[in-house]
């Protein structure tokens, strides 16, 4: 159903929130919304399919629809001429003015025809696609004839048994209570050194000559002498010599006039 200039809509409510929005946020809002009271709002939500404003034309019927969703809530915008499941009663009808500019919300019920760009939502089950238009779906052929169903709390898989090798524990004792470890493990582990190769000099003795003889200071300069000041530090074959020349000026005078 295609929209025109002169086409009017009815905006109703059944309380039906839009998703991750619930009844306790949406109410709230929608009573700042519509300045309505409890009685009112209990309405809304009962249920049961409200009017909340009659023959508007589409501009108004997409103002109200984005105000709702900004608050959660589901507005249904159904032609004024479509007589399907018409209230019993409505809620005063909100100001026009009340509703503020947000994003359009697509609807989802069969019965609501969308005023926006002129589309309208078809019945559900209708075939979208032209028989022309639709792909072949070729069923497989899947064998299944050798599959069971196994009993409940079976298990499916297979446990092997694991070996778990022998490990020898050491001949441990348990010390009471109290006792030091650290004592008892350092008495059991400290031995004895053998001295039975050392022996003592008799009598008074030095230990002076065990120790090396003293080093001689190094000689600095010996076989060294001064030069005087100004001699040649290198032999005239160790000089680098320069081989540039110095440009010849034999054709230049000088001018005295300039």
């Amino acid at each position: 159903m295609s929209t025109t200039d002169s086409q009017r809509f009815h905006i109703f409510f059944a309380g039906e929130c839009l998703p991750g929005f619930d009844e306790a946020a949406v109410r709230p809002a929608l009573a700042k919304l519509f300045k309505a009271d409890a009685a009112t709002l209990d309405r809304l939500f009962s249920g049961q399919r409200q009017r909340i404003k009659r023959d508007c034309d589409e501009g108004t019927a997409l103002k109200y629809q984005k105000a709702m969703a900004a608050a959660g809530a589901r507005a249904l915008v159904l032609p004024a001429d479509d007589q399907v499941g018409a209230p019993a009663a409505a809620p005063a009808e909100a100001p026009s003015s009340s509703a503020p500019e947000s994003p359009a919300i697509p609807q989802s019920n069969t019965e609501t025809t969308s005023a926006s760009g002129g589309l309208s939502l078809a019945p559900a089950g209708t075939d979208v696609l032209r028989p022309d238009e639709r792909q072949d779906v070729v069923a497989a052929d899947i064998a299944l004839d050798h599959l069971s169903m196994a009993a409940v709390g079976e298990r499916l898989g297979t446990t092997e048994a694991v070996s778990v090798p022998e490990v020898p524990a050491p001949d441990f004792q348990v010390a009471d209570v109290g006792e030091h470890l650290s004592e008892k493990t350092a008495a059991a582990t400290t031995t004895t050194p053998d001295t039975s190769t050392i022996s003592l000099v008799e009598g008074e003795f030095n230990l002076s000559d065990c120790a090396p003889p003293p080093v001689s200071p190094p000689v600095i300069g010996e076989g060294l002498s001064l030069a005087d000041s100004g001699s040649e530090l290198l032999n005239p074959e160790e000089r680098r010599t320069d081989a540039s020349q110095a440009p010849d000026t034999s054709h230049l005078s000088f001018d005295a006039d300039n």
